[in-house]
């Protein structure tokens, strides 16, 4: 009705050219200045939310931009060896007392596991003792942080597992290979039971293999009690580990 009024019922003016030149001017200055701020604020807060969302997964984002490249990607190549993660090993799953505990990353999970408490110290022993001395853990920084791993970092996620169930390895290696060594094992009880061939194919099968299969590495924990009266030479490692 308006363009009516101005073709039809107005004599055409220089004061028309003058205002649709100002509506011109007035929508490239709107979109000059609107669109360049509200584009950059919309990429910081998706860019904000995916590194939130990738966080949550235990992999940190350093630089935001990170995720731009990373979206762009079809496939990733890589190994066991914590490459595009936070570099951080964590015990995940474990078989102790004839049970397998499955899906234990956090602390709450953990602690919910339940192992008689002769078998606990020595799971803590054999764990503080056969580790490097130079695996350490130092105390995270704040909360919700993961502690600092230095050293072999199996060794550390070992002694990380123990912390969590509130050991202290301060006070206090292939799994097939110990296993085959092994004539007896700590059942649910904590006593000693003897271990047949029968039982390590069976713990191969329905504990080694699947973890394998999920792309975890198995650690066996062993141990043998020996006589101070009749001790072994233990330069033979031979001798000591067959006996």
């Amino acid at each position: 009705m308006y363009y009516s009024n101005i073709f039809y019922r107005h004599e055409w003016g220089y004061k028309y050219w003058t205002r649709i030149v100002r509506y011109l001017i007035t929508c490239i200055i709107v979109f000059v200045l609107a669109v360049p701020v509200d584009l950059s604020s919309a990429i910081t807060l998706s860019l904000t939310y995916v590194a939130k969302k990738m966080a949550s997964d235990n992999n940190l984002v350093c630089h935001l931009d990170t995720c731009e490249t990373i979206g762009n990607i079809g496939t990733i190549c890589s190994n066991k060896t914590e490459i595009l993660t936070i570099n951080h090993m964590t015990v995940v799953q474990i078989y102790v007392g004839e049970k397998y505990w499955k899906n234990i990353e956090n602390s709450i999970k953990t602690k919910e596991i339940i192992i008689p408490a002769n078998t606990k110290e020595i799971l803590f022993e054999s764990v503080s003792i056969n580790s490097s001395y130079s695996s350490i853990l130092l105390p995270s920084i704040g909360e919700g942080t993961l502690s600092k791993q230095i050293g072999n970092q199996i060794d550390c996620s070992l002694l990380n597992f123990i912390n969590t169930l509130d050991g202290n390895y301060n006070e206090i290696r292939k799994s097939k290979i110990i296993l085959k060594k092994c004539n007896t094992i700590l059942n649910r009880n904590g006593d000693i039971i003897p271990f047949s061939h029968v039982d390590y194919d069976h713990l191969v099968q329905t504990v080694i293999e699947p973890m394998t299969c999920d792309g975890l590495d198995t650690i066996c924990i062993a141990y043998r009690d020996f006589s101070s009266d009749d001790l072994p030479a233990w330069n033979n490692e031979t001798s000591v580990v067959d006996q």
